[in-house]
């Protein structure tokens, strides 16, 4: 009798030590692999820049628990998917960090790599009805002043992007967005006292430290704090650079966009940039300077890179890096910058200066050669180089068929030379492709 007692009640004790260890595994557990306990990690790996590795934690924590705000905030801040913000905004309406992160996203639709939801386009009116609510909820959000900013900037209210960058930088003087957004909304040497400010607060320890993962949050989270800032800073180097470039600051033009590139490698084409920007701007000849100093810094960095030469890279049909690309772009835009200057040359009657950059065109293999072959025929018919522009009219009728103007003016030349056959073919040719 004594005994079965004692064996049923060490039976019951083994049992109550079984349920208390029971317990203490659910506990563990719900605590190791809860809802939140996914999004403390995805926190973790956002911050370190492992995006997809993020998302995997926040699903998990949504599957968990699909009302778990911070994980579709989380999922949201990582993939800068509209949607989230959304659902965010849908469970807790007065998430201001939420409506900050959409305004955001609407001020580039293009952040959202991995959204679901297809944006027309950027939306700088609803960017700032978020960024209103955000501010009517929290008066003190200065980087929703500095997204606000960025709109109104968008929208060229340049009143308005400056009143609001003056209110961020009351609340956070240290605001790199702030003053980047100032020297965007300004002209001239202001832009640059504002990009230099804006250097200044992102090379600051404190700013690295603190300041730039809660200001770029909803921005470009998903690239780790370390990438963030590489990116600030190559933006700022690139934007100052951009002003030094339109004032005609040459030197310091290109030692800003060489800082942007070694910044963050993506930059190495910053040179390319400016060159395109005076380019579009007429400036034939500092669009030159700029798309040679871009190939002689991309010769540089590939050389550090491989030993393999940089013209076998850029013309291969093989393998490319997207790098290389940019530089194959730079002797396009370098040969179509020489064209256009032989344009201006030719029209001083300048006509042996034209013939050297339509020849520069012509050796970088100018998207159009034949009309370069064209116009530098027409500078060797002026000079009464006959034999050498009926050799370009040729040669760019070789590469170009269809273009009556092309045997019209080779027929000119034969007329002058006395070889009326073949004058009378080219302008029999010409009126041919005309009445097409």
């Amino acid at each position: 009798m004594g005994d079965n007692q004692n064996g049923a009640g060490s039976k019951k004790r083994l049992l109550i030590i079984l349920a208390v260890i029971a317990g203490i595994a659910v506990g563990v557990y719900n605590h190791w692999f809860s809802s939140d306990a996914y999004v403390r990690e995805g926190d973790e790996l956002t911050l370190k820049g492992e995006s997809l590795k993020a998302c995997e934690a926040y699903d998990k924590a949504i599957e968990r628990n699909p009302q778990n705000v911070n994980a579709y905030l989380g999922r949201a801040r990582s993939k800068g998917d509209i949607e989230d913000y959304n659902k965010v905004l849908e469970l807790s309406p007065n998430n201001v960090e939420a409506y900050i992160g959409r305004a955001d996203g609407y001020c580039s639709s293009s952040l959202f790599i991995f959204t679901k939801q297809k944006l027309s386009g950027p939306k700088y009116k609803e960017a700032i009805e978020d960024c209103n609510k955000a501010i009517e909820l929290n008066p003190k959000a200065w980087i929703a002043y500095c997204v606000r900013a960025q709109a109104y900037s968008y929208l060229k209210d340049y009143a308005n992007a400056k009143a609001d960058c003056a209110r961020a930088l009351e609340i956070e003087p240290q605001s790199a967005r702030a003053y980047e957004t100032l020297a965007w909304s300004c002209k001239g040497q202001d832009s640059i006292v504002y990009f230099s400010k804006a250097l200044d607060c992102a090379l600051s320890k404190n700013y690295q430290d603190k300041l730039l993962v809660k200001e770029f949050a909803g921005h470009n989270a998903s690239f780790g704090k370390k990438r963030q800032n590489e990116m600030l800073l190559s933006n700022l180097y690139s934007g100052r650079g951009w002003c030094y470039a339109r004032l005609g600051k040459r030197d310091d033009a290109v030692a800003d966009a060489k800082r942007a590139g070694e910044t963050d490698y993506l930059s190495c084409g910053t040179l390319q940039e400016y060159g395109k920007l005076c380019f579009d701007e007429g400036k034939y000849l500092d669009a030159i300077f700029y798309y040679t100093e871009d190939i002689k810094y991309a010769k540089e960095r590939e050389q550090k890179q491989s030993s393999t030469p940089l013209l076998d890279k850029v013309f291969a049909t093989g393998e490319q890096k997207s790098s290389i690309y940019k530089i194959e772009d730079s002797y396009k835009g370098l040969a179509q910058a020489y064209y256009k200057q032989g344009h201006i040359y030719y029209k001083e009657r300048n006509f042996v200066g034209a013939i050297e950059k339509y020849t520069k065109a012509i050796e970088l293999n100018y998207p159009h050669n034949h009309a370069a072959y064209h116009d530098r025929g027409c500078c060797y018919a002026e000079q009464g180089e006959f034999a050498q522009a009926i050799s370009d009219y040729t040669k760019a009728i070789e590469l170009n068929p269809k273009e009556a103007t092309y045997y019209n003016n080779r027929g000119i030349v034969h007329r002058q030379l006395g070889n009326s056959a073949q004058a009378e073919a080219d302008f029999a040719k010409a009126r041919e492709l005309e009445a097409k």
